[in-house]
C-alpha cells in the first residue's frame, strides 16, 4: 500500500479522505502521525486566490518541514 501525507490538521477531512483513498490502495497519513522529532506541523496561512494556490502553499510548507 502506498502512503500519502494529507496536509491538513482537520481530523474530519482526514477521515473522509482516508476512507476514499483506501479503496485505491493508498494510506493517508496526517501531520500528527509523523515522527515527533519533526516538531509541530507548519501553521499554513491559506491566502491563495484558488484551491490550487492554497494547495501549493501547503505542499511547499510541508516539503520544507
Amino acid at each position: 500500500m502506498r502512503a500519502c501525507l494529507f496536509a491538513s490538521t482537520n481530523s474530519g477531512k482526514i477521515h473522509e479522505v482516508t476512507s476514499v483513498a483506501a479503496s485505491f490502495g493508498v494510506q493517508i497519513i496526517g501531520p500528527q502521525e509523523l515522527r515527533a522529532d519533526l516538531g509541530a506541523a507548519p501553521d499554513i496561512i491559506e491566502n491563495g486566490q484558488t484551491y490550487l494556490e492554497n494547495g501549493r502553499l501547503k505542499a511547499e510548507d510541508f516539503l520544507s518541514w
